[in-house]
């Protein structure tokens, strides 16, 4: 018994299961269904101010809007109704030109308004898996700070959707002019969309973690950070019709199968981003811990006698 104990003592050691470790004491769980639940809630919000101004700059460049709207149907899947399937939204009528203008769009402003609680309610989340208090700042500033948030995740799905057309176009030169079999082109065309999906993902990463949550982070444990939660994200956008298909299954659930399947999809979205944050937290308490001993050391050294 007490070789069993020991052993199972020096897993607890091992980063995973000390990072598995915080996300759990710090109730990482719990907060992920909190913040889930209340991006579903934001969502609309989002949804109709940003196709609402998308309409509006984009309404010439047709390729790039459906870009847009293919790379939002992919980051969340059973959000839009596209290519036939369930969908909570047609984009189609977000994006209808009619009685869109300015009055709307600041109509959609204050609607958005609303929809910040969901960054909120993140950097709670993140900074409590990470064991760290809440940000002091003033209300209005804070407020100020998620809108530009929102704004930069905007920039960063547009520029995702520029970076599909562009070499989604390329692609498609290529494939001409090379006269490439469909056995090559397929499976090229799959590793770009894997490519600019894990682009966007780390880009949001990337967001959230310095100016939502505001985590202060040794630069290459960021960027590990960040990467950890764009491959997560990733993965789960290419797996969202195995888990969400086996999730919503169940026949008494046929009726709300979207608004459960999209409960779901936020729940692990939400879960992948403050695992990211506490596999974030325990690197950065062993590389301060790594420093101090160092110090000591260092301490020790020239207070010793000659």
């Amino acid at each position: 018994m007490t070789w069993l104990n020991l052993q199972l003592a020096r897993l607890n050691t091992l980063q995973p299961l000390r990072m598995l470790a915080q996300y759990n004491v710090q109730r990482g769980p719990v907060m992920a269904a909190g913040i889930g639940f209340t991006m579903f809630f934001s969502i609309t919000g989002l949804l109709t101010t940003g196709f609402s101004i998308a309409a509006l700059v984009l309404k010439s460049n047709k390729a790039l809007l459906d870009a847009l709207v293919s790379s939002v149907a992919k980051s969340t899947p059973g959000l839009l109704k596209v290519d036939g399937g369930n969908g909570l939204v047609d984009p189609q009528a977000l994006l209808n030109p009619t009685g869109l203008g300015w009055t709307a769009i600041i109509a959609a402003l204050v609607t958005i308004f609303t929809a910040l609680s969901w960054i909120a309610s993140l950097r709670i989340g993140m900074r409590g898996v990470a064991g760290l208090q809440a940000l002091t700042v003033n209300p209005v500033v804070k407020k100020l700070k998620d809108a530009g948030t929102l704004v930069l995740l905007g920039v960063a799905l547009l520029i995702t959707a520029g970076v599909t057309v562009v070499f989604g176009g390329a692609l498609d030169a290529v494939t001409g002019v090379l006269h490439l079999d469909t056995a090559v082109a397929i499976p090229a065309g799959f590793v770009l969309g894997v490519a600019v999906a894990l682009l966007l993902n780390w880009l949001t990463a990337t967001i959230l973690f310095k100016l939502a949550a505001g985590l202060e982070l040794d630069r290459s444990i960021f960027v590990r950070a960040t990467a950890l939660a764009g491959v997560g994200m990733t993965i789960l956008q290419l797996l969202s019709g195995l888990l969400l298909g086996k999730a919503t299954a169940n026949p008494l659930l046929a009726s709300f199968v979207v608004i459960i399947g999209l409960l779901i999809w936020f729940n692990f979205v939400s879960q992948v981003f403050l695992f990211a944050a506490a596999y974030a937290a325990v690197r950065q308490a062993d590389a301060d811990a790594a420093v101090l001993a160092a110090d000591k050391r260092g301490r020790a050294r020239t207070l010793r006698p000659a």
